[in-house]
């Protein structure tokens, strides 16, 4: 599985967007979990498995929840998610930054 993660705001809240390719699953996933913790842990945005969009083919619906959000990402990080899916990737964890491109990646 790939994992592309960057930090965003929502609403004045730190949110972090995961999202990337499942090669068992065979589909895209998108996760956004407010990291402020002011609801406890694991206080939800937004996640994949709630909208009952398993692993999709595309990243299509995921751009348009966070379009919906007024949340940008890095075209560059949409990009690689989908090469990710194109080559099948495994082990993989990219950490983005607004406006920057990767600043890590873990590949196993």
């Amino acid at each position: 599985m790939s994992r592309h993660l960057i930090d965003v705001t929502y609403q004045s809240r730190p949110v972090t967007v995961s999202m990337g390719w499942d090669r068992f699953n065979q589909g895209v996933f998108m996760v956004c979990e407010f990291t402020d913790h002011a609801y406890g842990n694991g206080s939800f945005l937004y996640s994949t498995l709630t909208e009952g969009l398993y692993h999709p083919g595309t990243l299509d619906s995921f751009l348009a929840v966070l379009w919906r959000f007024q949340i940008s990402i890095p075209q560059e990080m949409i990009g690689e998610v989908e090469k990710d899916r194109d080559h099948n990737a495994g082990t993989r964890t990219v950490r983005w930054m607004v406006g920057r491109t990767s600043i890590s990646s873990v590949e196993g």
